[in-house]
């Protein structure tokens, strides 16, 4: 995911003596790719903050959502449940004909 290190250059016949300026150099080197490495982390960090909040929004929403939906069903539910009080009063006063006409067509319904 990161680059690695920068590698230590090797001196004629592999010693490991460095000076002052290549150890300077090395250090400003490492110090480079850390800052890359850092700059790297810094812009994936932001961009997961900037998905959390897109993400934290969108479940705030279907919450909000769920919970209208919820309130909705109950109110039809007692909507209905009015309703089919109010036809329970009403059926003992409409006419034999009337009530045949009524089961004959909530029968045909019932079949489609």
């Amino acid at each position: 995911m990161f680059p690695s290190r920068p590698p230590v250059p090797t001196g004629p016949g592999g010693s490991c003596k460095f000076t002052v300026v290549e150890t300077c150099d090395r250090i400003k080197e490492e110090f480079s790719c850390m800052q890359q490495q850092n700059h790297s982390l810094q812009l994936e960090r932001e961009k997961l903050i900037s998905e959390r909040s897109d993400i934290q929004r969108i479940c705030v929403m279907y919450y909000e959502m769920a919970n209208g939906l919820n309130l909705e069903m109950h109110r039809q539910m007692e909507i209905a449940k009015r309703l089919s009080a109010i036809l329970t009063q009403v059926l003992p006063f409409l006419s034999q004909e009337f009530c045949q006409l009524l089961k004959e067509q909530n029968r045909l319904q019932c079949k489609n």
